[in-house]
Protein backbone atom coordinates (compact mmCIF):
# COMPACT_ATOMS: atom_id res chain seq x y z
CA UNK A 1 0.00 0.00 0.00
CA UNK A 2 2.49 2.61 0.97
CA UNK A 3 4.40 2.24 -2.45
CA UNK A 4 1.32 2.35 -3.95
CA UNK A 5 1.11 5.48 -2.66
CA UNK A 6 4.56 6.63 -3.17
CA UNK A 7 3.95 6.22 -6.64
CA UNK A 8 0.48 8.79 -6.61
CA UNK A 9 2.82 11.04 -5.04
CA UNK A 10 5.37 11.16 -7.65
CA UNK A 11 2.54 11.14 -10.39
CA UNK A 12 0.58 14.62 -8.78
CA UNK A 13 3.77 16.02 -8.53
CA UNK A 14 4.73 15.63 -12.50
CA UNK A 15 1.13 16.25 -13.10
CA UNK A 16 1.37 19.09 -11.07
CA UNK A 17 4.72 20.41 -12.99
CA UNK A 18 2.80 20.20 -16.44
CA UNK A 19 0.02 21.78 -15.03
CA UNK A 20 1.89 24.89 -13.87
CA UNK A 21 3.50 25.23 -17.24
CA UNK A 22 -0.34 25.16 -18.94
CA UNK A 23 -1.07 27.98 -16.85
CA UNK A 24 1.24 30.49 -19.03
CA UNK A 25 -0.80 30.13 -22.27
CA UNK A 26 -4.00 30.53 -20.94
CA UNK A 27 -3.77 33.97 -19.18
CA UNK A 28 -3.56 36.83 -21.98
CA UNK A 29 -1.86 39.52 -20.62
CA UNK A 30 -0.82 42.94 -22.80
CA UNK A 31 1.71 44.06 -20.54
CA UNK A 32 5.51 42.50 -21.66
CA UNK A 33 6.66 42.49 -17.72
CA UNK A 34 3.91 40.95 -16.26
CA UNK A 35 3.74 38.14 -18.52
CA UNK A 36 6.91 37.39 -17.91
CA UNK A 37 6.53 37.53 -14.32
CA UNK A 38 3.63 35.23 -14.48
CA UNK A 39 5.65 32.56 -16.97
CA UNK A 40 8.94 32.90 -14.44
CA UNK A 41 6.79 32.29 -11.57
CA UNK A 42 4.75 29.21 -13.58
CA UNK A 43 8.20 27.62 -14.20
CA UNK A 44 9.36 28.03 -10.58
CA UNK A 45 6.33 25.85 -9.34
CA UNK A 46 6.84 23.73 -12.04
CA UNK A 47 10.38 23.06 -11.43
CA UNK A 48 9.08 23.07 -7.42
CA UNK A 49 7.24 20.16 -8.27
CA UNK A 50 9.51 18.46 -10.61
CA UNK A 51 12.72 18.39 -8.16
CA UNK A 52 10.47 17.58 -5.20
CA UNK A 53 9.59 14.40 -7.30
CA UNK A 54 13.26 13.44 -8.25
CA UNK A 55 14.53 13.84 -4.35
CA UNK A 56 11.71 11.96 -3.24
CA UNK A 57 12.31 8.60 -5.63
CA UNK A 58 15.78 9.27 -5.36
CA UNK A 59 15.46 8.52 -1.74
CA UNK A 60 12.79 5.54 -1.59
CA UNK A 61 14.19 3.89 -4.58
CA UNK A 62 17.21 3.59 -2.14
CA UNK A 63 14.95 2.08 0.48
CA UNK A 64 13.14 0.18 -1.57
CA UNK A 65 16.28 -1.92 -3.27
CA UNK A 66 17.52 -2.31 0.04
CA UNK A 67 14.47 -4.52 1.02
CA UNK A 68 14.02 -6.03 -2.63
CA UNK A 69 10.67 -4.18 -3.07
CA UNK A 70 10.09 -3.19 -6.82
CA UNK A 71 8.25 -0.26 -8.00
CA UNK A 72 5.86 0.42 -11.18
CA UNK A 73 7.17 4.00 -11.26
CA UNK A 74 7.18 6.49 -14.31
CA UNK A 75 10.42 5.81 -15.86
CA UNK A 76 11.78 9.22 -15.29
CA UNK A 77 11.91 8.80 -11.62
CA UNK A 78 13.30 5.48 -11.70
CA UNK A 79 16.72 6.88 -13.08
CA UNK A 80 18.85 9.21 -11.19
CA UNK A 81 20.92 11.56 -13.23
CA UNK A 82 20.12 14.68 -10.90
CA UNK A 83 22.99 17.06 -10.58
CA UNK A 84 24.66 18.81 -7.51
CA UNK A 85 23.33 22.01 -9.22
CA UNK A 86 19.68 20.03 -9.41
CA UNK A 87 19.74 19.83 -5.63
CA UNK A 88 21.13 23.14 -4.77
CA UNK A 89 18.85 25.14 -6.73
CA UNK A 90 15.59 23.27 -4.87
CA UNK A 91 16.91 24.44 -1.77
CA UNK A 92 17.35 27.98 -2.90
CA UNK A 93 14.03 27.85 -4.59
CA UNK A 94 12.26 26.33 -1.61
CA UNK A 95 13.57 29.59 0.52
CA UNK A 96 12.80 31.98 -1.75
Amino acid sequence: MVVEEMRRVLCYLDWRSHYWRSLVSKREVSHATVREGIAAYAEKQACIAQMMAHRFSKEWLSTHGAHNITTDWPILYTSHKESIADSAMLDTVMIE
